[in-house]
Order: structure tokens, then C-alpha cells, then sequence
């Protein structure tokens, strides 16, 4: 009898065990499939993060390169903007201009050069400039012109921008004339050349006059003014060519103004001469520019001409 209770006493225990056994094996199942389940969903998030560092990698190297390729850009840069391009508090320059040039535009604002020499306003028989210098874009087939240093300084900028802007080609003809050079200018030629047509001298005089000034009257005994043009001779076709126009439009920039415009014969006393800029400084360049007078206009309206 005892027996068979201690048999029965151990199958219990068994049983037990075997389903104790079972039930942590279905709890284990839950876990392991939650722990895939929660690996999956890990993978997945580790998958996708990998994805977009791996394509902020990709941006990021691209940066990389960029950014290692920028000096060589900021050099290029530094060479066609930074450097390249002047700027003042005015205007902006598409050349570098040094200090000197720069100086030089800005100069006047102390009405130096704002002489007034025409048919009415004589200079002295003894007139000479002073600090005439050679004029460095003199045509090369022309003896050296002179310019005040200061004028031919801003004409140098003036035209190494011309030419960034293909105009080149744009050379000086005539600048500093002695009074005795335009006597002879005038009179051994020019009105020669008036009666060759069939004038009498009388005639040929006025006629001369109307493209060329009297002895003492010239803007070139200032040593101001400059002719320049891509012609083999002045004429009034430059002032249709895009050379013409461009210098027209921006002499102001650089302290000159058109002397002889278009439309203002009665008032100048010549043609108009798309060739002939005049030296101001740029503050009274673009005050004659923006006010679309001609020089004589400009002074009798500011009312304090410096005469010659």
C-alpha cells in the first residue's frame, strides 16, 4: 500500500514538471518572437538610418569636394570679381584701378579744372600747363601727345576700361597743343584747306572756325582735353559707332565729359565732336552728365566759372 502512494506521489511530480516545462517553453516562444519581432523593427530602423547617413555621406563627401575645390574657386573669383572690380563710393569699375588712378578721378572737386577757354574766354599768349606728361595711349603712328599728369592718369583708367569692354581700338589722336602749334594748325592749314574748296580767306576763315579754334581759344592749350576715336580721322560717323557711344556713356565715370555735343553748336561754338572729352574730375563730370548741359551751360548755371 505505502508503495503504491510513493508511486503515485512521484507520477504527481512528474506531471508537474512536464507542465511547468510547457508553460515556460510558450512564455520563451512569446519572448523570442517579440525579441525578433522588436529585432526586426530595430534592423529596420538601423537599415533606414543607414540609408540616409549613407546618402548624407554621399551629399556630405560631395560638400567635401566642393569645399576642397573652393580655393580654387575663390581664386578664380578673387581674379574676375574681387580684384577684378573696383569700387568706389560712386561707381563700380569692371578693371582694377590703382589708388593713383583712382585719385586721380576723384580729383577737382576743388573746380581746378574747370577753366573755361572757348571763341569768347582767351587764354594768355603765354599759356603753358603745368605737370604735362606723355599721354600713354598716344596712336603709335603719332608722336607722343601731352596731358596734364593728373587728366592723362584718369584717361589711362578710362581706356583700359574701353578696352575690357573691346573698345580696344580707341587710341589718342591729339592732346596738349602750344598756342603757336594752333596758330600754325589753323591758319597753315585749315584755312588753306577752306579756300583749296574755292573760298575766299575771309570765308575760309569762318568756315575753319566752326571745327577748329583760333589761336588761345583752344580746350587743347589746357592740357584737358584729348581727340580719340578708332578712325583713321576724326569724323562724325564715330559718334554712331559702338566705340562712341560706350566712351560717351561713361567718360563721366572717370571724370571726362563730351566738350562738343550734339545739338549745342550755337552755344559751344562748334560742331559736335564725338571724338573731343574734356578733364572735370567726376563729381563735375557727373553733374554735367546727369544734367545734359553742355560745359557752358553747366557754368553759367552754377555761376562760378573759372575763365581763362
Amino acid at each position: 500500500m505505502m508503495k503504491n502512494i510513493l508511486v503515485l506521489l512521484l507520477c504527481a511530480a512528474l506531471s508537474a514538471s512536464f507542465c511547468a516545462c510547457t508553460e515556460i517553453g510558450v512564455e520563451n516562444s512569446n519572448e523570442t518572437e517579440s525579441a525578433e519581432q522588436s529585432s526586426s523593427v530595430v534592423d529596420s530602423t538601423v537599415s533606414s538610418a543607414d540609408t540616409e547617413t549613407s546618402e548624407d555621406s554621399n551629399e556630405s563627401s560631395n560638400v567635401i569636394i566642393d569645399d576642397s575645390s573652393a580655393p580654387d574657386v575663390t581664386i578664380d573669383n578673387s581674379s574676375t570679381v574681387d580684384v577684378k572690380y573696383t569700387t568706389t563710393d560712386d561707381y563700380s569699375y569692371a578693371v582694377t584701378l590703382s589708388t593713383e588712378e583712382l585719385d586721380a578721378i576723384n580729383a577737382g572737386s576743388g573746380r581746378e579744372f574747370m577753366i573755361l577757354v572757348n571763341k569768347e574766354n582767351k587764354l594768355s599768349d603765354d599759356y603753358v600747363p603745368q605737370n604735362l606728361v606723355d599721354v600713354r595711349n598716344t596712336r603709335k603712328d603719332r608722336a607722343p601727345g601731352k596731358m596734364v599728369e593728373t587728366a592723362e592718369i584718369a584717361l589711362y583708367a578710362f581706356l583700359k576700361e574701353a578696352a575690357y569692354y573691346g573698345y580696344g581700338d580707341v587710341t589718342v589722336t591729339s592732346a596738349y597743343r602750344s598756342i603757336s602749334y594752333q596758330h600754325s594748325l589753323f591758319y597753315n592749314k585749315y584755312v588753306p584747306q577752306e579756300m583749296a574748296k574755292g573760298l575766299d580767306r575771309e570765308s575760309a576763315i569762318a568756315a575753319a572756325s566752326k571745327y577748329s579754334a583760333f589761336p588761345g581759344t583752344s580746350e587743347h592749350h589746357t592740357g584737358l582735353c584729348v581727340d580719340m576715336h578708332n578712325l583713321s580721322a576724326a569724323s562724325q560717323t564715330f559718334g554712331s559707332t559702338p566705340a562712341a557711344k560706350w566712351l560717351a556713356s561713361n567718360a563721366h565715370r572717370f571724370g571726362f565729359i563730351l566738350r562738343f555735343p550734339q545739338g549745342k553748336d550755337d552755344i559751344t561754338g562748334y560742331m559736335w565732336e564725338p571724338w573731343h572729352f574734356r578733364f572735370v574730375g567726376v563729381h563735375y563730370a557727373t553733374e554735367i552728365y546727369e544734367s545734359g548741359l553742355c560745359f557752358e551751360e553747366y557754368l553759367a548755371a552754377d555761376n562760378e566759372a573759372e575763365v581763362g
